[in-house]
């Protein structure tokens, strides 16, 4: 491991974790919903305060969700899919007092496992369930019109990952519908601009259940799920050439866990390991450093939960 880990420092410069943890401005976190240990869909949002060292309950939603999608436009979050509905909720970070309430906007198709990224005024939905094959646009603005853009390539598959690089979107791995032990190992690149797909270099084993962010031109995929079970690997993969690099593993096997990246730190939120089940445990990993670590753990357990990072200048 470490003479991979020195290869990967030679290819990719990596910024220093400790000027990174001492000099850097950390932004809080949101994790809403989820499934709780007994499988019921969460209404319970948290957020963890970096200044407090703390998880603090924020108002909850008004439906509970599980594989939910979640993100940030202008200064409110939206969080979608992950329920029997349409509906939209978002959190104005305006406020005082934050309530959520119901947004104008709906996704063109009912989903329960939603991915979404935001391009410019519009928000890019993808189903990552068996519902629909089409991926569309949602616009943030009013009136929020909704378009279906197009197909995404056979086979149809579910429980993926996406990732958002500046005019494309990469989908990684997932199930193919219809089953749940044919674990895929794709990649495809979908053109915002273009409306087309093509593929890209296979990942090097099966995934899905995945989380992932993004860190310059890099994808980092974290935990899910492999043929075998619950996974707690950590890829890197290059969103130019392809390729595939591999991280140090997390201190624990996480299928369906939510992730973020703060500056340089990535934190990875609940999931469910093949002997813990479903968990509350947070760990964070700061690139450029070796070793995954314990932040505190939330309030609930959660898995297929949604994390968004919050604007700096809000609480």
């Amino acid at each position: 491991m470490f003479e991979k880990l020195c290869f990967l420092e030679n290819t990719i410069q990596f910024p220093s974790a400790v000027n990174h943890a001492s000099n850097a401005s950390m932004e809080d976190i949101l994790v809403a919903g989820g499934w709780d240990s007994d499988g019921n869909a969460l209404k319970s949002v948290e957020r963890f305060s970096w200044k407090k060292n703390v998880w603090e309950r924020v108002s909850s939603m008004k439906v509970g969700r599980k594989g939910a999608t979640s993100f940030v436009y202008e200064n409110q979050v939206f969080v979608a899919g992950g329920c029997d509905s349409r509906v939209i909720e978002v959190l104005n970070l305006n406020e005082d007092l934050l309530q959520w309430d119901e947004s104008m906007a709906k996704p063109p198709y009912h989903c329960e496992y939603l991915r979404s990224v935001v391009y410019q005024n519009r928000a890019v939905i993808l189903c990552a369930c068996e519902d629909t094959e089409y991926c569309a646009e949602l616009c943030l603005t009013a009136p929020y019109p909704c378009k279906q853009l197009c197909k995404i390539p056979e086979p149809a598959r579910k429980s993926y990952t996406v990732v958002a690089f500046e005019h494309k979107v990469l989908i990684f791995g997932g199930l193919c519908c219809g089953t749940d032990d044919d674990v895929l190992d794709s990649v495809l690149e979908f053109n915002i601009g273009t409306n087309k797909f093509k593929a890209m270099p296979s990942f090097p084993c099966g995934l899905c259940n995945l989380a992932s962010v993004r860190w310059r031109d890099q994808a980092i995929l974290i935990g899910g799920a492999v043929k075998d079970g619950p996974s707690k690997k950590v890829y890197m993969y290059n969103s130019k050439t392809g390729t595939t690099t591999e991280l140090p593993c997390m201190l624990e096997e996480r299928n369906g866990c939510a992730a973020v990246i703060t500056g340089n730190t990535i934190v990875v939120m609940g999931g469910r390991g093949k002997t813990t089940g479903r968990v509350r445990s947070v760990e964070a990993f700061t690139l450029g450093g070796y070793t995954w670590r314990y932040l505190p753990a939330m309030n609930e357990i959660r898995s297929l939960s949604t994390a968004t990072v919050l604007p700096t200048k809000n609480f």
